[in-house]
């Protein structure tokens, strides 16, 4: 199952609503997978992930450890920070356009998704202006490489 938390803005809480979940789930002897799309990657720094997120990774061709995995209680936790390296990501996202940089971030994500899990939680950063560019995961598993705008705002991401 796929739990998307989302907010209007920064700063509400949706992280800590992500990691209360996550803590309950793992309590029940779940195997989770969390994905961290927020721009500070707050849940991946907790999680002891220091370098650059999946994306930037495949961008500055450089290798970093963008997931983290945990035995918890019953249950197994596997942190992948998707984002979370600042403002880089705008340019980040334009560089998706770039066919080798969306193949690379589709295979390492289809790896992680690949991981035996329970449920997958999207922590995802405050909604964006409409004229900024987005970027939806969804895109990334279905191998689009581009979504319609309208449909955009109710895609998450």
């Amino acid at each position: 199952m796929r739990i998307v938390v989302l907010g209007a803005k920064g700063g509400v809480g949706k992280s800590m609503v992500a990691l209360l979940l996550v803590r309950f789930l793992l309590s029940l002897g779940k195997r989770i997978l969390v994905v961290d799309r927020d721009m500070t990657g707050y849940i991946s720094w907790l999680a002891g992930i220091r370098g650059k997120g999946l994306m930037a990774s495949v961008i500055d061709n450089e290798e970093h450890n963008y997931l983290k995995t945990f035995n918890v209680d019953k249950g197994i936790l596997h942190v992948l920070k998707f984002y979370g390296d600042g403002p880089r990501l705008v340019n980040d996202v334009r560089q998706f356009s770039r066919e080798d940089i969306a193949n690379e971030v589709r295979e390492r994500y289809r790896e992680v998704l690949s991981l035996p899990h329970d449920h997958i939680i999207y922590d995802n950063r405050g909604m964006i202006e409409p004229s900024e560019i987005e970027f939806s995961l969804d895109s990334i598993s279905l191998n689009l490489t581009s979504v319609p705008r309208p449909l955009k705002s109710f895609l998450p991401g």
